[in-house]
């Protein structure tokens, strides 16, 4: 995925990735869209959880939370290898706009990488 942003009118292009998690599971076919980074859904034969950004603002810093996951099958249970571990960094001076969210004044910008994956 990419996450769009616009810093002081200047665009950025963020390339990141998502972490799906699915398994065999029959049922109705939904997805719970929620604020948390995390969507579960079902298709009528899988069901699992998508990822999503985490955007929170603390009025000097936007910190943007992706996660992702490299391919893998078959696992017994997936673990969170890191504490998200800063991918980019940036300095608006009078506002900014990052995928849905919107900010006015000076923020720094900190794109977070949190790897999901095998357990070691």
């Amino acid at each position: 995925m990419t996450i769009n942003i616009t810093l002081d009118n200047v665009k950025y292009a963020v390339l990141a990735s998502r972490a799906l998690v699915t398994y065999k599971a029959p049922g109705p076919a939904f997805e719970e869209n929620t604020s948390e980074p995390w969507h579960v859904w079902g298709n009528g034969t899988h069901a699992g959880a998508i990822s999503y950004l985490d955007i929170a603002d603390d009025g000097v810093t936007v910190t943007v939370t992706y996660f992702s996951a490299t391919p893998a099958t078959n696992l017994p249970s997936i673990c969170v290898t890191n504490a998200g571990q800063v991918a980019y960094s940036f300095q608006a001076t009078n506002s900014g706009t990052i995928a849905f969210y919107s900010f006015k004044g000076p923020r720094k910008v900190v794109i977070r990488n949190v790897q999901v994956g095998r357990c070691p």
